[in-house]
């Protein structure tokens, strides 16, 4: 009886994301006129002007982003264009509208 040796398997392994910040819904800014400054000076120049055009054509900003297929609504890509548009939205919204500057506190005072 012959027994033939298993061939050892060897698995990749994932790969690490080291920067997991990078990935957090937290924000890296302070506040929210040093977001607006810092989009505002990315697409203001031509290329960032073409970039935002595409980003909000991908975001269906001018059409319908309701996806019908031959039953009906499809839900998952309706919901999956409306994710879409909702980021463009954003994108537009923090580079155009400039974002209030918080009112000074009011001091309490006794009578």
């Amino acid at each position: 009886m012959v027994v033939k040796a298993k061939k050892k398997v060897v698995r990749k392994k994932k790969p690490v994301i080291d920067d997991l910040d990078m990935l957090a819904r937290v924000s890296q800014y302070e506040n929210d006129l040093d977001r607006h400054n810092d989009f505002k000076t990315v697409f203001e120049t031509e290329q960032g002007k073409k970039v935002l055009r595409e980003i909000l054509g991908m975001g269906y900003i001018l059409n319908d982003n309701i996806k019908i297929n031959k039953y009906g609504v499809d839900t998952s890509a309706t919901l999956i264009s409306t994710g879409e548009r909702k980021l463009a939205l954003a994108i537009h919204r923090i580079t155009t509208v400039e974002p209030l500057t918080s009112p000074p506190r009011k001091q309490i005072t006794r009578r």
